[in-house]
């Protein structure tokens, strides 16, 4: 979750003090832009030494810091956030398009996007958060009462009481020993659901969890969430490539339309299970579908991919319609929505067809088998200044996959090409 506490200079104070207290009870960084934008304007030569420096270079104008300090910002609320944290952000965010880029950014890493206004009520407000994000706003003349806030506004983050052991009925001269707190049902604090970064480790974190696929027990290498116990699997069951022709084309759309998952193979993750009293699989929850994919009978999508093309293992997200999760692919340069393999570590996606796309491929307008070229470094220069797709002889974008023939110095677009071999993640 990213939130934005945003308030114009004759609200700063208030807006710093209640960005602070909504870190204090979240427990989420906070960020404050004005601290960065000091710290780069002292990072300017000074005059104050006695010995004569030469003239310092004018101070940076105040645009031009504003820019640099989100900037920073920016980074660092991306950098959190790929570790599974929620952020607090305290800017004046004086420009439209910083707001996009943050929508963007939420969008990107699957989370929430709150603006929080910090104004008087007579005051204008001017902002739109977009689509995919969520407005709220705090009156700067009343006191601000964080938890009964969160309460309102964000319970997802607001902490259950801790339950009190009930006062014992004591008779007179008869003594009796107090119920201990072991005998009282705990109150479950509130989940916080979160994407599952899966990392490749030589034995489970926690030795007692068994492979959440095949239900065994993992005495070697696995993949394990970073941030809980429950989503851990054998490398063999994380990896396993399934049957693609099997698999429905609602998982390998580039921008699906909603999930025909079969309903008796519908299945309900342990946090609606616990939360949801009674009812079951939700295709507002990202855990109901990922786990659901992972127990289709045929046709699952693999839960990690090993890609050629980079270093890192490729996660799988499946994300609910209703939250408009977007990305660019790195392979195609398209943008998708709802479904990529990801690379938590670098912030890139992949289209699940591109994932998939086979290694050769053919063309009825070149009679040799065509490679796929994920860098353009590793092939011919002369690419740079041959980039045209030789079927439908439009420009092809070097920085983007194309198939190759080494043999006729030629280019296809993927899509131009037909695929000749069955196609393997």
């Amino acid at each position: 979750m990213i939130i934005v506490v945003r308030g114009h200079a004759s609200s700063s104070t208030g807006r710093s003090k209640i960005a602070s207290q909504l870190s204090n009870h979240t427990n989420f960084p906070l960020f404050h832009q004005d601290d960065v934008s000091k710290a780069l304007q002292a990072s300017f030569p000074s005059t104050s030494s006695s010995i004569q420096p030469p003239p310092p270079p004018p101070p940076a104008p105040q645009n031009d810091l504003t820019l640099l300090s989100f900037k920073i910002l920016h980074q660092m609320a991306s950098s959190q956030l790929r570790l599974n944290h929620g952020v607090i952000i305290n800017s004046a965010i004086s420009d439209h398009i910083h707001l996009d880029q943050l929508n963007q950014l939420a969008k990107s890493q699957g989370v929430d996007l709150i603006l929080i206004q910090c104004r008087p009520p007579d005051e204008i407000d001017d902002y739109d958060v977009g689509a995919g994000g969520r407005k709220l706003t705090v009156n700067t003349t009343e006191p601000f009462r964080v938890e009964e806030f969160v309460s309102q506004h964000l319970p997802g983050l607001a902490v259950a009481p801790q339950p009190k052991a009930e006062k014992p009925h004591v008779p007179k001269g008869k003594p009796v020993k107090t119920p201990s707190l072991k005998h009282h049902k705990r109150v479950t604090e509130s989940i916080h659901r979160h994407l599952h970064a899966l990392v490749l480790s030589n034995k489970p974190k926690n030795e007692d969890r068994n492979c959440k696929r095949c239900r065994q027990s993992i005495p070697g290498l696995c993949y394990h969430c970073l941030d809980c116990d429950e989503y851990i699997f054998h490398k063999s069951c994380a990896e396993d490539p399934g049957n693609l022709e099997l698999v429905p084309d609602y998982l390998k759309a580039k921008d699906p339309k909603g999930y025909g998952f079969p309903e008796k193979q519908r299945h309900k993750c342990s946090i609606c299970e616990e939360e949801s009293k009674g009812r079951g699989f939700s295709r507002d929850c990202h855990d109901c579908l990922f786990e659901t994919n992972m127990k289709l009978k045929e046709g699952s999508l693999p839960i990690v991919v090993n890609h050629e093309s980079h270093s890192h293992p490729l996660n799988l997200i499946i994300m609910p319609i209703s939250i408009n999760y977007e990305y660019g692919c790195y392979g195609c340069g398209e943008f998708g929505k709802s479904i990529s393999y990801r690379c938590y570590d670098c912030n890139i996606n992949l289209h699940v067809g591109c994932a998939s796309l086979p290694r050769t491929a053919s063309s009825e307008h070149d009679k040799h088998t065509l490679r796929l070229v994920y860098d353009v470094a590793a092939v011919d220069h002369n690419y740079l200044e041959k980039c045209y797709c030789q079927v439908c002889k439009k420009e092809v974008n070097p920085e983007q996959w194309f198939y190759s023939c080494s043999i006729c110095d030629t280019v296809t677009h993927i899509v131009c090409a037909s695929a000749t071999a069955t196609a393997t993640v």
